[in-house]
């Protein structure tokens, strides 16, 4: 887990130098992902820490494409873009739900979610 003090940047590869840099307010990001066109995507806790979320700065402005509120409360572990550029997000929203999430990469729009059931197993011995 990454503590960002309301900030992402996108540094030149070859300079090292801040190519943008784009305020998230308070932010605590779990994953990070790129997409095919290199734009940003977050996972994490965003807007004082009470809604978990997947924003999308965008990979040549930092701009934010698309900032996405998933859920009130809890936070987003994982994020993935698959390969038709979508955006995949698991987390728990709530208290305690256990959820994942599909966002159409383009719009951030919520293409489906559903709740995930988690089994623990006692190994025994």
């Amino acid at each position: 887990e990454y503590l960002i003090d309301g900030e992402v940047c996108r540094r030149d590869a070859s300079s090292g130098a801040i190519v943008w840099s784009t305020n998230l307010g308070d932010t605590r990001v779990s994953d990070v992902d790129l997409d095919g066109t290199d734009d940003v995507v977050l996972a994490g806790q965003f807007d004082n820490f009470s809604n978990w979320t997947a924003p999308k700065p965008d990979g040549p402005t930092g701009s934010l494409a698309w900032p996405v509120d998933a859920g009130s409360g809890g936070v987003a572990n994982a994020v993935a873009v698959d390969s038709s550029g979508d955006v995949i997000v698991g987390g728990v929203a709530g208290a305690s739900n256990r959820l994942l999430a599909k966002l159409d990469g383009m719009t951030g729009t919520t293409l489906w979610q559903t709740p995930v059931e988690v089994v623990i197993v006692n190994g025994g011995g």
